[in-house]
């Protein structure tokens, strides 16, 4: 019988030649790119020249600049906008902020304020506190227009924290009850027990002059009951 000799195949090798062009093509798209990264990063046209403000009420505008911390000169796409947003709303008057480019020279930031809700009278202070609960500045005085709560217990008011849910939503209840039930509330406090008093401006007559009377609520609940109350067995509150 004839005997086969075992032919060994040899690995194919691949002689296709290299795509020149191509190569070509993209080390000059990586040049662009490194082009365009550089004129971006050290250009003098993209240097920052100004930052506006929008929004501010009672800070000023180099304070908001001051707080964001955005140098003049700097390249404007080396600063950092969330960085620069989450300094300014660091400050607690900030409720919101938003920082963007606006090219070439220019960087833009718009800030919402916080606005009072309740003003918070304590140890001969004044705290001014947004709907959200944030005590976030100290005044001279409380804001007209604004419901006072005088604290002397409970809680200790500071720039940056936030009023408990519950005296918030206590002091905005009474307010709104006054209201319904016509009664002259000056004030509402908390004592050091942690209890409710309110403050309400008695009508003057013909033998006593316009008076102040504290109310005692008690506790922070179950306060229209209390108020249908007061207006039942002190009717010459209601004016």
């Amino acid at each position: 019988m004839p005997r086969h000799r075992a032919r060994h195949s040899r690995p194919r090798v691949n002689r296709r030649r290299p795509d020149v062009g191509r190569l070509l093509r993209n080390l000059l798209a990586i040049g662009l790119i490194a082009q365009t990264a550089h004129v971006a990063f050290c250009s003098p046209r993209l240097a920052v020249r100004r930052v506006v403000v929008h929004g501010t009420e009672r800070l000023a505008p180099d304070e908001v600049r001051q707080l964001a911390g955005v140098h003049l000169g700097i390249n404007t796409f080396r600063v950092n906008l969330g960085r620069v947003a989450q300094r300014l709303r660091r400050n607690p008057q900030i409720r919101t902020a938003s920082v963007t480019r606006q090219l070439p020279a220019t960087i833009a930031i718009v800030v919402e304020e916080r606005q009072p809700t309740v003003a918070l009278a304590w140890g001969g202070r004044f705290l001014e506190v947004d709907r959200e609960g944030v005590i976030y500045r100290e005044a001279t005085a409380p804001p007209a227009d604004v419901p006072l709560v005088r604290v002397e217990g409970g809680f200790v008011p500071a720039v940056g924290a936030r009023v408990p849910g519950h005296w918030l939503e206590a002091a905005l209840a009474c307010v709104a009850l006054a209201r319904e039930h016509h009664l002259r509330l000056v004030e509402t406090a908390i004592d050091a027990q942690g209890e409710l008093w309110l403050h309400i401006t008695t009508p003057a007559t013909r033998g006593q002059a316009e008076r102040v009377l504290p109310v005692r609520l008690g506790r922070p609940e179950q306060l229209a009951e209390k108020f249908a109350d007061i207006s039942l067995w002190l009717p010459q509150v209601a004016t």
